[in-house]
């Protein structure tokens, strides 16, 4: 099954306000936010330690904010790492909120493929998209 998470920066905006698509072969769910990067930091080090005991960041913000997009990675379950995606949107003025909770299972490759990809994109992420398909 395909699994991809695109973050596509609008270039015209320093602080990183961007296009985020998350999805695998059964659903998919986009929001356009300012990307937390102290959030994707965390998710680095959560893919790449081997000891992870609990899901890390551990962000609490889902219901408590109207518009959001956290991501965290949940610990090993059958030598997979699960990152997990919280988008978010519960003050519409159609009355309509949308929640989507994502999870996609990483081998232990693909996990540190992911988190070596989101540290790069990090150093340098105003020149180009982040583009990750497992």
């Amino acid at each position: 099954m395909q699994r991809y998470l695109f973050i596509e920066p609008n270039f015209s905006d320093p602080d990183t306000f961007c296009n985020v698509t998350v999805g695998s072969g059964r659903i998919r769910a986009n929001i356009q936010i300012y990307v937390n990067e102290s959030m994707l930091t965390d998710v680095v080090w959560a893919l790449k330690v081997s000891d992870l005991n609990q899901e890390h960041p551990q962000t609490g913000t889902a219901g408590q904010t109207w518009f959001g997009l956290d991501i965290s990675v949940l610990p090993v379950k059958n030598g997979y790492r699960y990152v997990r995606f919280r988008i978010y949107q519960t003050m519409l003025e159609d009355g309509a909120p949308f929640t989507a909770d994502i999870q996609l299972a990483l081998a232990p490759n693909e996990a540190m493929e992911l988190a070596n990809d989101l540290a790069a994109w990090l150093e340098r992420k105003e020149d180009y998209t982040f583009s990750w398909k497992g």
